[in-house]
C-alpha cells in the first residue's frame, strides 16, 4: 500500500509540475498584457463559449448555457460577461431565433490570443516530441486522454467534464 501511494503522489507531482511548467513557458511566449489578465472564472467562461462555439453552437452560447456549465447563477454570468464584453474580449448579440435571449461569443482580440496560446503549446508540444521520441509522445499522448476520458465518465458534473461535451 506505501508504494502505491508513493506512486500517486509522484504522479500528481509530475503532473502539476508539468501544466505549471507549460503554462509559465506558454505565458513567456505570448506575453502578459493587462487586459488578458484573468481570472480562473473568467478563464473558464472563454473556454465554456470556445469550445460551445467550436462545436455544439456556432451562432453563440447563450447566457443560461454558460451558467449551467460554470455551476453558477445567470445574474453571476451576466455580470461577468458585461465585464468581458466592455474589456473587448466577448461579444453579444441577439439571438435569431428567439429575439429575447443573448448569443455570447468570443471577440476577435480573444479569438487571436487563443490562438497565439494554440500556436505556442504547439511548439512546446514539438519540443516534447523531440525530448522523448514521436512514438512515446503519441503514446503518451493517448494515455493522458484516456485518463481524462475516465476522469470525467467518473465525475460527470465536474467542469472540466462538462466542457469536454
Amino acid at each position: 500500500m506505501k508504494d502505491s501511494d508513493e506512486v500517486s503522489m509522484r504522479f500528481w507531482k509530475a503532473l502539476f509540475n508539468l501544466a505549471d511548467n507549460m503554462r509559465d513557458t506558454a505565458a513567456a511566449f505570448v506575453g502578459n498584457s493587462e487586459d488578458w489578465n484573468l481570472t480562473i472564472q473568467q478563464m473558464r467562461l472563454i473556454r465554456v463559449v470556445y469550445w460551445k462555439t467550436k462545436t455544439s453552437s456556432p451562432e453563440g452560447v447563450m447566457l443560461k448555457t454558460i451558467a449551467e456549465t460554470l455551476n453558477v447563477t445567470s445574474a453571476a454570468v451576466c455580470g461577468m460577461v458585461e465585464s468581458m464584453v466592455q474589456k473587448g474580449l466577448l461579444s453579444r448579440s441577439r439571438c435569431e431565433s428567439n429575439r429575447r435571449s443573448v448569443n455570447i461569443t468570443l471577440s476577435e482580440y480573444s479569438i487571436g490570443k487563443i490562438r497565439e496560446y494554440e500556436t505556442s503549446f504547439s511548439a512546446l508540444a514539438h519540443e516534447m516530441s523531440s525530448s522523448i521520441g514521436e512514438a512515446d509522445f503519441q503514446e503518451l499522448t493517448a494515455r493522458i486522454e484516456k485518463l481524462s476520458t475516465d476522469f470525467a465518465a467518473k465525475h460527470p458534473d465536474n467542469f472540466h467534464s462538462k466542457t469536454m461535451n
